[in-house]
This record gives structure tokens, sequence and C-alpha cells, in this order.
């Protein structure tokens, strides 16, 4: 292509990354006791909680935006973590439940 063209720019092909870098496992575990504690407030420990209920109960109370984290959706983020959570399949009254027991060594 080049010697076809009477000007040729070569354009760099480093990119930027747009996925935000992992946060450290500490991080990552004080974040399940977050999620653990407002499930357990919320009287949710038992049938589980809205997955679509928990990004804004989570930013309302912590400040936490799911879309810093590397996974970006709260679905993903908990389906990154069968150990400690139980997901219903996909639907907008899709539940999270807690595999009890777990939260408190999550890290």
């Amino acid at each position: 292509m080049q010697p076809a063209c009477a000007d040729f720019i070569v354009i760099g092909s480093q990119r930027v990354a747009s996925v935000p870098t992992p946060l450290p496992k500490e991080a990552q575990g004080e974040l399940d006791r977050k999620i653990g504690a407002l499930m357990a407030e919320q009287g949710c420990v038992s049938e589980g909680m809205r997955i679509a209920t928990l990004g804004p109960l989570m930013h309302a109370r912590h400040g936490t935006r799911i879309s810093t984290f590397l996974e970006r959706t709260w679905r993903a983020y908990l389906a990154a973590r069968p150990e400690l959570y139980a997901l219903d399949p996909r639907g907008p009254e899709a539940r999270v439940r807690l595999r009890l027991g777990k939260i408190g060594r999550a890290a």
C-alpha cells in the first residue's frame, strides 16, 4: 500500500488499554465482605438478592462502581467467584445467593 501513496504516515500500533487494572486481592475480598453485609442487612441471605438491585445499593452505601473492576458487570464479578456466590440463570429477576460461611474467608 505504501508505494502506491504520495504521502504515507505510519500510525503506531500501541493501544491504550481500556480495561481497568485489576484490584488487589485484598480489595476484592473487602468488596465480597461488603456484599455479604449488604445482603444480611437487607434480609436477603437465604432467598438471595436481585442482581439488578445489588449494583445501585452497593453504589449508594459504599460508592462502589463495578465498572472499575476487571469484570465490569455484577453478573461477571459474581460468576467469577462460584465458591462465594450462587447465581440464578440470566433474566430480570435473577438473584445472587451467598454460599454461607464463605465470605469471611474471601480473598
